[in-house]
């Protein structure tokens, strides 16, 4: 089970910290019903990498 939480969570954190949202966040993964709203989120934030585009 601690394998699985850090094949999800170390790369989470990373992608997250990189958007600029908070590593604290990753924690949202782990809750049902809650890590699909988060994700949908997630896919519509702007994206730092679209300003250099």
């Amino acid at each position: 089970m601690i394998v699985w939480i850090l094949v999800v969570a170390v790369p989470l954190a990373r992608i997250l910290n990189r958007l600029g949202f908070s590593r604290i966040w990753t924690i949202l993964a782990f809750v049902p019903l809650v890590n699909l709203i988060f994700l949908w989120i997630l896919a519509y934030t702007h994206w730092p990498i679209e300003d250099r585009m």
